[in-house]
């Protein structure tokens, strides 16, 4: 992971919609991952030395489901704490870009399963991790839904 001028490893996650019925596109991680296993998500990883967080989430979507996106779009960065598997808790510093999901095929190669769902469903049942609870609620305000 690269690190900022704040030495703070930097991830790119990106958040994926369907603007017709207002859901959210997640993926579902593994048991054995070290951050928030099993837990419901938004696809992204790690930011690559020499790579902008926008080629990051860009690369991270292709290697997690085969999908192109061709123009991210930045939303905001924040700096939150993730448990680590149980040694502790990692800081990070995260950069959330949005894309308006255009009907590709998806073919799942990271994870335990991927779907859609609303707003409320991911945020009540799916057991998403809170900053990215967070994430949802700012971004359906922002969009106003």
């Amino acid at each position: 992971m690269r690190t900022s001028r704040w030495t703070l490893p930097q991830g790119a996650v990106l958040l994926i919609t369907r603007r017709v019925d207002r859901h959210v596109f997640l993926h579902r991680r593994c048991s054995r991952t070290l951050l928030y296993p099993n837990r419901w998500a938004f696809f992204g990883g790690g930011v690559e030395a020499g790579e902008s967080p926008r080629d990051a989430v860009v690369r991270e979507l292709w290697e997690e489901t085969r999908m192109v996106v061709a123009a991210p779009v930045f939303l905001w960065t924040t700096v939150h704490h993730k448990p680590k598997g149980g040694t502790g808790q990692l800081t990070i510093c995260d950069h959330t870009f949005w894309w308006e999901y255009d009907e590709q095929d998806i073919y799942l190669r990271e994870g335990e399963g991927c779907g859609w769902c609303s707003f409320d469903n991911a945020l009540e049942r799916h057991n998403v991790p809170p900053h990215e609870a967070h994430d949802l609620r700012r971004f359906r305000v922002l969009m106003g839904w």
